[in-house]
């Protein structure tokens, strides 16, 4: 399981209680910015200047990494020449405004070939839009292939519904533990890890982190291993129980680490949506290239297809998480106001 995380597709980081979870929950946050803010990271605001100079958040720039990656350009853009949604809102979606606008550093050549396919043009140097399902899917895309790089091993995360749903609808057909899988994360994950309800000092949050820091670690380990291991389970009934068990099982965890917050007199806190959730598809059971491809849906395939050549880097893609992403916030909302009628 990875130790840290890359948040996509925006560059600046939200500031909100889902973030402090992620920053508790991981030993590093990444964010992918253009190279004109690692001299002065001040300009993504005071907040995430802040976590940057305190060595909470990594700052990735893309030219750094995709050079690395054998078809990162050809892999995506076979993904997308065979999308038939993609291929019917070729210049419409440009003209309707139907876009996301992503800086140019972000991209290699291939905005040019988008362009050429009328998915994308420049608005406003360095800005370009791009045409808005290709946005996603090629965010998440970028987000998925740069954890991939050695001196990052980050898994990609996000609190956007619409970059959350590309990895859901490409990942439906995959294993049924990974179903299962899901539907652990929504009962469990949910309500794993306490956080106050208002922001708090960046050096505080810091030094909790530090003094803290293995057990938050060993928290988050025990958290996935244990879910894994429930969703790999056959039996629905001891499923179920295995569940429960992990659910009490936490409490005593969640309790430590509710006490230490309190003790730094931190705004109410409180235990909600972690919005952390478990790894979208990955090795529950191991499995071998040449079976695990005949199925695997069109993000996945350009995933794995991007490092063509690299083998080794390949078989690791098919045998581990993809992607940990975030539930969506007005999915937690819907379930707490269910909760409360």
């Amino acid at each position: 399981m990875a130790d840290k995380v890359l948040y996509f597709p925006y560059i600046r980081l939200p500031e909100s209680k889902w973030f402090t979870r992620v920053l508790l929950y991981w030993d590093e946050v990444g964010s992918i910015v253009p190279s004109e803010y690692f001299d002065n990271p001040e300009g993504l605001g005071k907040h995430m200047g802040a976590l940057v100079q305190e060595g909470q958040v990594k700052l990735v720039t893309p030219g750094d990494y995709v050079g690395q990656v054998p078809r990162f350009e050809g892999a995506f853009l076979e993904m997308i020449d065979k999308n038939p949604v993609i291929k019917a809102r070729r210049g419409i979606a440009l003209e309707k405004h139907e876009t996301f606008q992503i800086h140019i550093e972000k991209f290699s050549s291939l905005v040019y070939d988008l362009g050429d396919m009328g998915l994308a043009r420049e608005v406003n140097s360095p800005w370009y839009e791009m045409e808005s399902l290709t946005a996603d899917l090629y965010m998440t895309y970028l987000a998925s292939v740069l954890g991939k790089a050695e001196n990052l091993k980050m898994e990609p995360i996000t609190d956007r519904t619409q970059s959350l749903s590309v990895y859901s609808a490409s990942f439906e057909n995959i294993s049924k533990p990974i179903d299962i899988f899901r539907d652990l994360r929504m009962r469990v994950v949910q309500n794993i890890l306490p956080a106050p309800t208002r922001g708090i000092p960046v050096l505080d949050l810091v030094k909790f982190k530090t003094r803290h820091r293995d057990l938050l670690r060993q928290f988050r380990r025990h958290v996935e291993s244990s879910l894994i291991k429930i969703a790999a389970t056959s039996d629905k009934d001891l499923r179920t129980e295995e569940a429960r068990l992990f659910e009490e099982e936490l409490k005593e965890q969640i309790d430590q680490i509710l006490t230490l917050m309190r003790k730094r007199h931190w705004p109410q806190i409180t235990l909600g949506a972690m919005a952390a959730a478990m790894p979208l598809v990955g090795g529950i059971v191991t499995i071998e290239p040449s079976s695990a491809l005949l199925g695997l849906p069109p993000l996945a395939y350009a995933i794995y297809s991007a490092f063509s050549g690299a083998k080794e880097k390949q078989k690791a893609i098919l045998n581990s998480p993809f992607a940990y992403a975030a539930l969506a916030q007005k999915r937690y909302l819907t379930l707490s106001a269910a909760k409360r009628t």
